[in-house]
C-alpha cells in the first residue's frame, strides 16, 4: 500500500515536482528497519534511497526517499515542528488496534490536519473493528482478504501465565517441539532479559545445542545486519526468541510453530509514576501470537498455561494504564490544550 500510494502521488504530481512522502508509523523499531528492507529489496535498491526509515539514533533516508517509515516519538516529533503537514501527502498509522498512547495522540492531532486537500490518513490494522472505528473518525473502511492455515492449540501448563521457572518450562518445550512439529519455532517471551536467560538454558542443552538448530534473538535492540539476517533464508532450523514485536509487527519465514509464555511488559501506572511491569497478555494478543504459526503452512501453538484460565478478551488501550502528565503535555506541544484537548477527536 505505501508503495502505490506513493507511485499514485507521482503520477499525479506528474507536472509540479513534488518530494512530498508516505509517512508510514510502526509500533516498533525493529519494525521500521525490517519493512523498508524488505519494501526496499522488492525494488532492488539500497535501504534510504526511494524507501527509507527514521528511529531513535539510527535513520537511513535522503532526498530522493517517499517512502518512510518511523517510530510514533519520531512522528510526534516532526507533527511538533510542523513537517508533518509540509513533507507528507499520506499518514499511515499501522497496526492501530495495539493502542499505543502516542499513536492515539497523533491519531487525534492528524485527524485535524486531513481537511479535503490535506495530508491523508490511513490507520491499519488485522484484528479492529473497522467498522466503529471507520464511524467514530468519518472515514471508509477498505478490506484486503489475507490468507491463513489452520493453526492446532493446545495448552501445555497449570494456571495463568507465569515467569516462575519460565526459562526451564521454555527449553523443555523447545527440545519437544523440535522433535515433534516441522519447519522453526517462535517463542514469544516478555524481554530481552528472559530471551537472554532462555538462550542460555538452551545452549546448555542437548536437544537445541544442535549444529541444525539455529538461535535467533527478535527484539527492539537487534541491529539491521542481524535482522536481514534473521529475515534471509538459511540451511538450519531456527528457534526465533521474540519479544511481542513478532506478534503483528514483522512475519518471520518459515515457523510452523509457536510457543508463548503468554507474558509481555506494559508501560503501567503505578504509585505516581509509569514503569515498564510484567503483564498476562490479552486474549486478542494470544490470538495474534497463535496465528503466527500458520502464515505459510498448516502449524501448532503451544500455550504454556492451563486451558481452564481466562485471559481478558482485550488488550486496553495504553493512555488508560499510564500516568498522565507527559502525555498532556505532549498534546501540548501539539497544539491540543485547554478547550482543544477536550474537544480533540479522541
Amino acid at each position: 500500500m505505501p508503495l502505490w500510494l506513493a507511485e499514485r502521488e507521482l503520477l499525479k504530481s506528474a507536472a509540479v515536482e513534488s518530494d512530498k512522502i508516505v509517512l508510514v508509523v510502526e509500533p516498533r523499531r525493529v519494525a521500521c528497519r525490517a519493512l523498508a528492507m524488505y519494501l526496499s529489496r522488492l525494488r532492488g535498491q539500497p535501504v534510504g534511497e526511494h524507501i527509507g526509515y527514521a528511529v531513535r539514533f539510527d535513520r537511513q533516508h535522503g532526498k530522493s526517499t517517499r517512502v518512510l517509515f518511523v517510530t510514533p516519538g519520531v512522528a510526534l516529533g516532526m507533527l511538533a515542528q510542523g513537517e508533518l503537514s509540509e513533507r507528507c501527502h499520506t499518514l499511515m498509522l499501522d497496526e492501530f488496534h495495539e493502542r499505543g498512547a502516542e499513536v492515539d495522540l497523533l491519531a487525534a492531532r492528524a485527524q485535524l490536519l486531513c481537511k479535503p486537500g490535506g495530508v491523508r490518513l490511513i490507520l491499519c490494522s488485522a484484528t479492529l473493528d473497522s467498522e466503529g472505528l471507520a464511524e467514530q473518525v468519518g472515514g471508509s473502511v477498505i478490506n484486503s482478504s489475507g490468507r491463513s492455515f489452520e493453526v492446532e492449540v493446545s495448552y501445555r501448563g497449570e494456571g495463568g501465565p507465569s515467569d516462575d521457572n519460565l526459562e526451564s518450562r521454555v527449553c523443555k518445550a523447545v527440545t519437544r517441539a523440535l522433535a515433534q512439529c516441522e519447519g522453526d519455532i517462535l517463542v514469544f517471551l516478555p524481554g530481552r532479559g528472559e530471551i537472554r536467560r532462555c538462550r542460555a538454558q538452551l545452549e546448555g542443552s542437548a536437544g537445541s545445542n544442535s549444529p541444525s538448530v539455529e538461535l535467533v534473538e527478535v527484539h527492539g535492540g537487534v541491529s539491521p545486519e542481524r535482522l536481514a539476517k534473521a529475515f534471509a533464508a538459511g540451511d538450519r532450523r531456527r528457534v526465533y526468541l521474540s519479544t511481542n514485536v513478532a506478534e503483528s509487527s514483522v512475519t518471520l519465514p518459515g515457523v510452523r510453530c509457536v510457543i508463548d509464555s503468554g507474558l509481555a511488559r506494559r508501560i503501567m501506572h503505578r504509585a505516581g509514576r509509569s514503569l515498564l511491569a510484567l503483564s498476562t497478555v490479552a486474549q486478542d494478543a494470544a490470538d495474534q501470537r497463535a496465528g503466527r504459526a500458520g502464515r505459510v503452512a498448516a502449524g501448532e501453538c503451544w500455550r504454556l498455561w492451563g486451558d481452564d484460565f481466562r485471559l481478558v478478551p482485550q488488550t486496553p488501550p495504553e493512555v488508560m494504564g499510564i500516568e498522565l502528565d507527559d502525555f498532556v503535555l505532549r498534546a501540548a506541544t501539539m497544539g491540543l490544550q485547554g478547550k482543544e484537548f477536550d474537544e480533540a477527536p479522541w
